[in-house]
């Protein structure tokens, strides 16, 4: 009778979600409870716990200018519970800051050409693939494939070719099991621990078993401006005295690269499918993107260095970043005080606050019409007529996105490579909307794929410093969106 009556009591918060999700879209909770009057911040109650979700960008500036005072929960996440350790991701705001410094070089833009031979190799093989075949039955698992290779080839120096599809497996699996409970309503309802025991600990073992293969050099002596190296020097791997030490160091470092792995290569992916179905469905723009390509950059040997100069693609990825962020919800944050606002508002010590940010991006005080796609929103003039955090796919202040030159750098490769060689077709229903709770992308896109004629660039620096201009100065989208 006991289960009986806690089934019945769930199956009434999830109804109680279902009407809170019909009224404001998000948040990811069970037991929607308003317990005031603010109509930007709505309060539920988690485990007793009060939880705040902040539909203000005005709140989440205070947030992040204070990371004293709204810091990672304590027990944020499972990962600690498998690698016993705290990685990048879950770590206090100093270990974070420390650990952050660390990862900078290896992702900062001066540095990102020497990844642009991985980069190439495995676009220009997918690309091969698309044009071969004439379709994709499924994007996201191609762009999936193409990213999670990217990103072992380049920061890793391995190939897990090989491993691939257990791996994405794995990482799936151990992902699934660290999602905190804000980000998934229902993961409160079920006992992980007892469900996905014996998947995850297969799961850890595989990833732990590929670890040991790809940092086994690494451990024998430090090599010069190598990512993993650097992980194990700041773990304490090279300077630790005993078995257990260095035990310790290097669970550390595996949850740092696991991190970086769930963190990068499924955001990646989503993003880089989302923009291919876009232009299936837009292909004026499609041809303005490609016209400013063969103008700007030659597609088939393409320098990092030019990427700069591609203004519309920059348009064209902050909008698809607006309309579809690889995170639909921030981390979650804690008060580790008594905080109130500047407009009154107060969050109690120990409460959570989260920030939905696929909601703040589709908000129509920051953004007119917000379910369309128009990338002239995106100009320097029309980005000073709107609150600064009104679309933050990367997240803001010091917790900003390590990744996001590598990503942008990725992006941009992608859609040069793919614009160069292919028109994109649309095969199939393409979604308007997406549920806000997740933008992962759905499996079953169809996509074709049509050769282009041969075409010469023109690198025409004329029509590029014309364009450029424009789209810095004016705010005008030259190709006619805004």
């Amino acid at each position: 009778m006991k289960h009986l009556k806690i089934g019945i009591e769930n199956l009434s918060k999830i109804f109680t979600f279902v009407r809170t999700l019909k009224t404001k879209g998000l948040p990811p909770a069970l037991d929607a409870v308003t317990e005031h009057n603010n109509p930007d911040i709505l309060t539920t109650k988690v485990g007793g716990k009060s939880v705040h979700y902040i539909y203000n960008p005005d709140y989440f500036d205070e947030m992040i200018r204070r990371p004293n005072v709204f810091q990672k929960p304590d027990k944020y996440s499972n990962l600690r519970s498998i690698f016993k350790k705290t990685g990048i991701f879950t770590s206090g705001f100093e270990l974070w800051a420390r650990q952050k410094r660390g990862l900078k070089p290896f992702m900062v833009k001066r540095n990102l050409s020497s990844y642009e031979d991985s980069f190439e190799q495995e676009i220009d093989a997918m690309v091969d693939r698309w044009q071969e075949a004439g379709q994709t039955s499924d994007i996201y698992k191609d762009c999936q494939d193409l990213s999670i290779s990217i990103l072992f080839k380049s920061l890793f120096k391995a190939d897990i070719t090989e491993h691939r599809d257990e791996l994405k497996k794995s990482i799936s699996i151990l992902n699934g099991f660290t999602v905190d409970p804000f980000s998934n309503p229902l993961s409160h309802l079920f006992n992980r621990h007892f469900y996905m025991s014996k998947q995850t600990k297969e799961a850890f073992a595989f990833f732990q078993d590929l670890m040991e293969e790809i940092t086994k050099e690494a451990k024998q002596s430090p090599i010069e401006n190598d990512l993993i190296s650097k992980l194990l020097e700041d773990a304490g791997y090279y300077d630790a005295k005993t078995d257990t030490e260095k035990q310790d160091a290097q669970l550390q470092v595996y949850e740092e690269i696991f991190q970086l792995i769930a963190a990068g290569y499924e955001s990646t992916a989503s993003a880089l499918t989302w923009m291919i179905v876009e232009l299936a469905r837009n292909p004026e723009t499609q041809d303005l993107l490609r016209d400013e390509v063969f103008e700007t950059i030659d597609p088939k040997n393409i320098d990092v260095a030019d990427l700069d100069d591609l203004e519309m693609q920059n348009l064209f990825i902050d909008e698809m970043l607006r309309l579809y962020p690889s995170l639909h919800i921030s981390i979650p944050r804690k008060a580790k005080e008594d905080y109130t606002t500047q407009d009154g508002f107060t969050f109690k010590k120990g409460d959570y606050v989260i920030v939905p940010i696929a909601n703040i991006q589709r908000d129509e005080r920051w953004f007119e019409n917000p379910d369309k796609f128009d990338m002239g929103r995106m100009t320097l003039e029309n980005r000073k007529k709107r609150h600064k955090n009104s679309s933050i796919p990367f997240f803001a202040g010091a917790h900003i996105c390590s990744g996001k030159q590598m990503f942008m750098m990725e992006a941009k490769m992608t859609l040069s490579k793919v614009l160069g060689k292919l028109e994109i077709l649309s095969n199939g229903d393409m979604p308007n909307r997406i549920f806000q709770s997740s933008t992962v992308p759905s499996s079953n896109f169809k996509i074709q794929f049509k050769p282009i004629e041969e075409r010469a660039p023109s690198l025409d620096k004329g029509k590029r410093k014309s364009r450029k201009k424009m789209v810095k100065k004016a705010g005008q989208c030259p190709f006619g969106h805004g």
